[in-house]
């Protein structure tokens, strides 16, 4: 079991029901969906904790709930890749963990 540092504890966790500012994906490059997935035909959502940085860049990918087939390590890829707006507190950027979900459907 993952237990975070008291540093990396003290950040807020940026969720639908409480936010800290406005940070947003700004880019992120699209997962790649590897062929063992896409053959066995396994879709899902990837969560994923996201650390962005008071500059919005990931500093830290936490899997919350995986789906498996080289799905979950796609995402994580992806989103450590990305860059964000960071979120504001009192007027300044601070770094804050993000929850991100990452949908895998295969069409």
């Amino acid at each position: 079991m993952y237990m975070p540092s008291p540093s990396v504890a003290e950040l807020p966790v940026k969720t639908q029901l409480m936010s800290v500012g406005e940070e947003e994906e700004l880019y992120m490059p699209p997962p790649a969906y590897p062929e063992m997935a896409r053959k066995a035909g396994v879709e899902g959502m990837v969560i994923l904790h996201v650390l962005v940085d008071k500059d919005g860049n990931v500093r830290d990918v936490r899997l919350i709930k995986g789906i498996g087939a080289g799905l979950d390590e796609s995402a994580i890829e992806s989103v450590r890749q990305s860059k964000w707006t960071p979120a504001i507190q009192n007027h300044k950027p601070v770094a804050v963990w993000v929850s991100y979900p990452v949908r895998f459907k295969l069409r």
